[in-house]
């Protein structure tokens, strides 16, 4: 179960949907902030927060495991 949900994480729908969702919600509380009604902000405050913070997690595993090669194959 921890896996497939770690490969839906990952996968990169997740990323440009996570991407997505952070312009969106940005733009329209940049946009319409004032006629957005006091649910609807929170609701889209809500949504850039966690886009915010999944990018995040995105970046930081990219920076811990993306240039972790391994050490170089030795011939026999």
């Amino acid at each position: 179960m921890i896996s497939s949900l770690a490969s839906v994480l990952v996968a990169p729908a997740a990323a440009i949907i996570g991407l997505v969702c952070f312009l969106v919600s940005g733009g329209l509380l940049v946009l319409r902030r004032n006629a957005l009604s006091g649910g609807w902000r929170a609701v889209l405050i809500v949504l850039l927060v966690l886009s915010v913070l999944y990018l995040l997690f995105l970046v930081w595993l990219i920076i811990g495991f993306g240039s972790n090669s391994g050490p170089a194959p030795t011939p026999y």
